[in-house]
């Protein structure tokens, strides 16, 4: 009888150790889960990011050489009118040079974008950067 008790009590302790090792092994996979759905969120804002500071540009080119001249300061107020782009600040700076190209006067424009979401130091925020150089006739 003495046995049984015995054999009865390593059952219990088997039992246990599976349900301990059952309950870790579900911890881990729902923060696997999170983790990877954290990840895809923040690589569709990156290309909305990424989308956003494109569009500051292609938008202050398009000014730039409309004008044959930078658009006047400030230029940072520029929002997107994309609904996917909502929620995104966009800096936008321009800088002119002039140069004599085979008897032709051509302006230069350097165009940057940084197009930015969330705060910076939590863990939505995402930010990216553009540069773009455009040229075309001086005036």
């Amino acid at each position: 009888m003495c046995r049984k008790q015995t054999q009865s009590g390593f059952a219990l302790v088997i039992a246990v150790f599976i349900i301990t090792v059952m309950a870790a092994l579900g911890a881990y996979i729902l923060t696997v889960g999170g983790v990877q759905h954290q990840t895809t969120v923040l690589t569709v804002q990156q290309m909305r990011a990424l989308n956003a500071a494109r569009s500051g540009v292609e938008w202050v080119t398009y000014r730039a050489l409309q004008a044959q001249a930078c658009p006047p300061a400030p230029i940072a107020a520029f929002k997107p009118v994309a609904p996917t782009l909502s929620g995104f600040t966009i800096s936008v700076t321009c800088t002119e040079s002039s140069h004599k190209i085979s008897g032709d006067n051509v302006n230069f424009y350097l165009i940057s974008a940084t197009a930015t979401a969330g705060v910076y130091g939590s863990p939505d925020y995402v930010s990216r950067h553009v540069q773009s150089l455009a040229s075309g006739p001086a005036a």
